[in-house]
């Protein structure tokens, strides 16, 4: 089973505003930069980070307090 990384939701800085939460935004924050490898669009993806480790994710059910935006799930693409 592949490890799953969870996006901290509290970690939330008023300056960014509601785009701190984008799929985008948090993908950063939990891999760090990235090239995307392929885009399922709002529906998911993968993505390659710096050190060439692939990462699938996807939108989970779970809304990010206040926001429109849902959490995103990751796991390391096999």
């Amino acid at each position: 089973m592949a490890d799953v990384i969870e996006i901290d939701s509290m970690r939330v800085a008023k300056d960014h505003g509601n785009i701190y939460h984008n799929p985008a935004n948090q993908l950063r924050r939990a891999i760090g930069r990235y090239e995307v490898v392929y885009c399922g669009g709002v529906d998911g993806g993968t993505v390659r980070d710096l050190k060439g480790k692939c990462w699938d994710w996807w939108p989970t059910d779970e809304r990010i307090g206040g926001t429109s935006f849902f959490k995103i799930r990751i796991v390391e693409a096999k």
